[in-house]
């Protein structure tokens, strides 16, 4: 009887381990790399009225660069202060603009004195549809800020929260 319950144990304790394992690019492949001539972002869609021009001609900029994102997208990122910067998805070969994302800003928490970032910001890869995104979310850093380090799964048209861990 006491074998059979510390094997019990041990195999929860593993399938706990197992589910609360921080994901990998590896563990999100994105379907092979989209290679052709890259479409030009297209602002007429829905929501993409707020974008000023300096905005505009950032994302276009990056858009001609190709895919850098889950096989056939861009992620365009542009300042929205030192420090602070905005996203969005582009579909290389339709130019189709994705503005639905899992936050409205993102603050890496610029030091002016050291001139370093307390926070990591966007890691992503063309191989991978796993976005891992560091730093305060929206913006927050003064008060109570939502600071933290989150994985998301993009779906092809979506952000999908995976795990969140609280960062300092």
């Amino acid at each position: 009887m006491h074998l059979r319950t510390l094997v019990a144990l041990f195999w929860l304790s593993t399938l706990s381990a197992q589910s609360a394992r921080t994901p990998s690019f590896e563990d999100y492949p994105a379907t092979a790399r989209w290679r052709g001539k890259p479409a030009a972002p297209r602002f007429d869609a829905k929501g993409t009225s707020d974008l000023d021009a300096r905005a505009r001609d950032t994302i276009e900029l990056q858009a001609e660069d190709g895919p850098n994102f889950a096989g056939h997208f861009t992620v365009a990122h542009w300042s929205c202060d030192t420090g602070c910067f905005r996203i969005l998805v582009i579909d290389a070969p339709t130019g189709r603009l994705s503005r639905e994302m899992p936050f409205a800003a993102l603050d890496i928490g610029y030091n002016h004195d050291t001139e370093q970032h307390r926070y990591s910001g966007l890691s992503f890869r063309a191989s991978s549809n796993l976005l891992v995104a560091e730093g305060c979310f929206d913006g927050e850093t003064r008060d109570k800020p939502d600071c933290a380090r989150r994985y998301y799964r993009w779906d092809g048209s979506k952000f999908v929260l995976l795990l969140s861990v609280a960062v300092e």
